[in-house]
């Protein structure tokens, strides 16, 4: 056994070797951007994650795992959501497999998952969809309870549980306004978005209905709103977006089925940076096209790339994409479900 001073000795030592192991030089990466030169870079690659192995050790994690033992990563298993802090540091994504959400926090490199105990529907949990306010609450939908689960805190403790109107059938997607005082949610199975009050939980208005003319629904899986106020609609089995205005009035919509540059095979996300250009994930196409405000294509991002098979990432290959997020800095996420990871992307203003 060792003894004490033989224990402060080792210590010692180890942490001099992790003081020199973080002064060693990191040298650079070549960038990966899109569109592909010698056009302007829009979109350029961070990171991918899939396990806390994909995060740097820190000199905490060193030390630590000298004394307790290396960590055991949680590696994703089927992931369909994710989506970043204000910041862009912390990275929610939803794991229906694992029936849980998992954070990547890359700023303190850790890895961990949201503790659901205190609820009594624990066994069932299943996340769906997130959304994180400005002021880093994270919300939770789970459709089989048709509620929405609110987590808040240093270490996204339970908070409350919101349960949507019974209007609702399937929920597919929500997110809230710059006040968070609406709440919109889209039903797949009615073809409706309900826009709903925050505090009383009653729908202030419904959008669309089932059809294929201008501001009617077939499958609307994804929503969102850019700076405008104006509410974005992935109109997945219509293939195409949809822009209503604030106030739910039709403006105009683009896409149409194909695999032209603005045609879509199967639309699952849709999202807006800052400049309010329009991301379309498609799913069967592997790839995420980009659209101006108007509707006008600019470039694509991605093509389908197996992980598994190849034995490496390769940046900007996806199969399966299943969501997009873009905070308001800019940061991008996209989850890959096949390739089990979660993409990071970078939109560099022109």
């Amino acid at each position: 056994m060792m003894t004490i001073c033989s224990r402060l000795i080792f210590l010692i030592l180890s942490i001099s070797i992790m003081a020199g192991c973080a002064s060693e030089q990191i040298l650079p990466q070549k960038r990966f951007t899109w569109p592909l030169p010698p056009n302007q870079p829009r979109i350029e690659w961070l990171a991918s994650y899939s396990s806390q192995l994909d995060l740097p050790k820190t000199d905490f994690r060193r030390f630590k795992e000298l004394i307790t033992g290396e960590d055991q990563p949680l590696s994703l298993a089927k992931p369909v959501d994710a989506r970043l802090s204000p910041d862009g540091n912390i990275i929610f994504v939803a794991d229906i497999e694992r029936q849980a959400v998992i954070i990547f926090d890359t700023a303190r490199s850790e890895q961990y998952v949201i503790n659901i105990t205190s609820r009594q529907e624990k066994n069932s949990f299943l996340p769906l969809a997130l959304h994180v306010t400005k002021n880093g609450e994270l919300y939770v939908l789970d459709p089989r309870l048709k509620e929405l689960l609110v987590f808040s805190g240093d270490n996204y403790t339970f908070i409350s549980a919101i349960k949507l109107p019974k209007e609702i059938a399937r929920p597919a997607s929500f997110t809230l306004d710059s006040t968070g005082k609406k709440l919109y949610v889209s039903d797949s199975d009615t073809n409706t978005i309900f826009v709903i009050d925050r505090a009383t939980v009653t729908v202030e208005k419904k959008i669309g209905g089932p059809g294929d003319t201008p501001g009617t629904f077939n499958r609307p899986i994804s929503i969102c709103l850019n700076s405008l106020g104006e509410l974005i609609v992935a109109d997945s089995f219509n293939a195409r977006i949809q822009v209503f205005s604030p106030d739910g009035t039709y403006l105009r919509s683009f896409g149409s089925r194909g695999d032209g540059i603005s045609e879509f095979q199967l639309i699952k996300s849709v999202a807006t940076d800052p400049d309010n250009n329009i991301y379309v994930v498609d799913s069967r196409a592997h790839s995420i096209k980009i659209f101006n405000p108007n509707g006008e294509p600019l470039f694509t991002l991605g093509t389908f790339y197996d992980i598994a098979s190849r034995g490496k990432l390769s940046p900007g290959g996806f199969a399966l994409p299943m969501n997009i997020d873009i905070n308001s800095t800019g940061v991008i996420a996209v989850t890959d479900q096949l390739n089990r990871y979660v993409h990071i992307f970078k939109y560099l203003r022109p």
